[in-house]
């Protein structure tokens, strides 16, 4: 991008509308991801039409220039939030470990606050696996997150990185670290973490946040339904360019406890549209992603009085389903087609803007690669806090969840080709 401000703002809202019209032209190749015709193409793939396996196609048979899968993934977050009359102030810390199949581990630190407006009745109560609740809420407001990505060699190198900088990723350890700030020698003694080095990407991304929540109940007996809504435009950088991306995401969360049965179930589902362009500005692929995850705990389970004693909060297994379409702009065609759309977006021209799109659309269907992965989820949810309301709010709440995910199938689609089992990400 140029160094003018005024230039570079102009490319921004460009390249960020491409992205919006992109999202929107791909509706029609993803929707429903896992439709019947896809579900059955990509059953027929990865042989699960019968209950034997097919033989393994062995990695060197598969074209050298498919990008590495990932395949186990390790997602914990961290969240505080402030609730005082109809303001609420959270923030929140992110840590995601990624092993590829190549041998190489991304670890992603990622620094998260929003500011919002909402209102409630009622109260709520909760330390660890105790709580009560009987409260209704609405909020909705502005969120920032940006994130720091590095690329290690191997999972011992990944292991050592985690414990000599993991610790800044946690609340404790920014609590220890704001205390070397204004003590240095308190923060030695209390040991704050490192700072870690200076990492292999950048990103940043700013939108919208809304949602509600209803919840009842006390001890063996209680329910709570929550849903959040979350937009935001963000560009990621690294040595080898940018990428501009829209993403929206959404939750529903419902439980329900019954004298130690009953459901715990949580979607999450988001949707992920993204740009790169090399050095220069120049548009190189698009890429367009959805990803919905269900995890769930049914059915009888350990007494109330006995999850209290052990500890044992919220938890929940499932699948994982992602589905990927990306478009190398390699040819001449698709070059100017995003060409066309960055100045069509430029110079706010509707109709360029369609034209343009349609070529992309076409190009995405007759020449995009696609991927879909199948995961195994493991979620575990835990909390403290208080608060009660009337209208105004007053309380202040921590969480913290984790994600354990784990490749169980993945199938590639080349342009022209049927769905390729992918032996290379499977066999390690």
């Amino acid at each position: 991008m140029r160094d003018d401000s005024g230039q570079g703002t102009t490319e921004y809202l460009a390249l960020s509308l491409l992205v919006m019209i992109v999202l929107g032209a791909a509706t029609a190749l993803t929707s429903g991801g896992l439709g019947a015709a896809v579900e059955a193409s990509i059953r027929r793939g990865i042989c699960e039409v019968s209950e034997q396996r097919c033989p393994p196609i062995h990695a060197a048979s598969l074209p050298a220039d498919l990008e590495v899968c990932p395949l186990a993934r390790k997602t914990g977050n961290q969240q505080f939030s402030v609730d005082v009359g109809i303001v609420r102030l959270a923030a929140q810390l992110g840590l995601v470990v990624e092993s590829m199949s190549n041998g190489k581990v991304r670890v992603s630190f990622s620094d998260g606050a929003r500011a919002g407006l909402g209102a409630a009745v009622g109260a709520h109560m909760r330390l660890g696996p105790w709580g009560a609740r009987g409260e209704a809420a609405i909020d909705g407001g502005a969120a920032v997150t940006s994130g720091r990505v590095w690329v290690l060699p191997s999972a011992k190198a990944a292991q050592s990185f985690l414990s000599a900088f993991g610790g800044s990723q946690r609340l404790d350890g920014r609590l220890r670290s704001a205390l070397g700030k204004v003590c240095p020698l308190c923060g030695v003694l209390a040991g704050a973490p490192k700072p870690p080095p200076e990492p292999d990407e950048r990103w940043i991304s700013g939108g919208f946040t809304a949602g509600g929540s209803l919840g009842f109940g006390t001890g063996p007996i209680g329910g709570k339904l929550e849903a959040t809504l979350r937009g935001a435009l963000g560009r990621r950088t690294t040595k080898t360019g940018t990428t501009w991306f829209m993403r929206l995401d959404d939750r529903v969360t419902g439980i329900l406890d019954l004298f130690g049965g009953g459901l715990d179930a949580q979607l999450d589902a988001n949707a992920v549209a993204s740009l790169e362009t090399d050095l220069n500005g120049a548009p190189t692929r698009l890429k367009i992603f959805k990803e919905s995850k269900l995890s769930t705990r049914r059915g009888f389970r350990l007494p109330t009085k006995l999850r209290q004693v052990i500890g044992d909060s919220r938890t929940g297994d499932g699948e994982v389903i992602d589905n990927e379409v990306t478009l190398e702009l390699a040819s001449e065609a698709d070059r100017e087609a995003a060409v066309d759309l960055l100045a069509a977006g430029r110079n706010l021209d509707p109709a360029g803007l369609l034209e343009a799109k349609g070529r992309l659309s076409v190009g995405l269907a007759q020449r995009g690669v696609r991927t879909v992965r199948r995961w195994s989820l493991s979620r575990r949810v835990a909390g403290v806090g208080a608060g009660g309301a009337l209208g105004l709010r007053l309380g202040a709440d921590a969480s913290s969840s984790t994600d354990d995910q784990r490749l169980t199938s993945v199938a590639t689609q080349l342009p022209g080709l049927g769905w390729l089992p992918r032996a290379d990400c499977l066999a390690v």
